[in-house]
């Protein structure tokens, strides 16, 4: 059973071209096979390619819909650890490579989603998780929205 909360998530807010400009430049250059662009390149043409991709980016969320071409993405196996048997199929496991494009609203999304939690105190504070230089690392909504489920049911 769970209790009455003072705060509802009522939706996601329209990413503006200067969040989209903001993301594409801290985007790290990688990029998948099937990307239609190089990261580089779309790094380069960010200030043109911005205000069409915040309409695409904001439409989608408005509508609740992904596009059809940001839920395809080229599956590679990858052996599971050097040690173990290539010829052996279950020696690996599929490592899913999507678009850059694909990526963006996903960690708009994520941050807006952060944010909400952080504003209304449902961001888990306690041990949280430390990078390889020790400095705190952000938490995935997924974790923050687990972590505050047990606080919200009675006893």
């Amino acid at each position: 059973m769970f209790t009455s909360i003072d705060y509802v998530f009522s939706g996601f807010r329209p990413v503006s071209v200067d969040d989209v400009i903001a993301m594409v430049r801290a985007m790290p250059n990688k990029q998948s096979a099937s990307d239609p662009i190089p990261t580089w390149l779309l790094k380069e043409c960010t200030s043109e390619l911005a205000p069409f991709l915040c309409r695409l980016f904001n439409t989608s969320l408005l509508s609740g819909v992904v596009p059809a071409a940001f839920k395809s993405a080229n599956i590679c196996p990858r052996i599971k650890k050097p040690d173990l048997d290539p010829a052996d199929v279950k020696n690996y496991r599929p490592i899913s490579n999507l678009t850059v494009l694909s990526k963006l609203p996903e960690k708009l999304v994520a941050r807006q989603l952060i944010d909400y939690l952080s504003d209304n105190n449902c961001y888990p504070t306690v041990n949280p998780p430390t990078g390889p230089s020790g400095l705190l690392r952000p938490l995935s909504p997924d974790c923050c929205l687990t972590s505050c489920l047990p606080s919200t049911q009675a006893t």
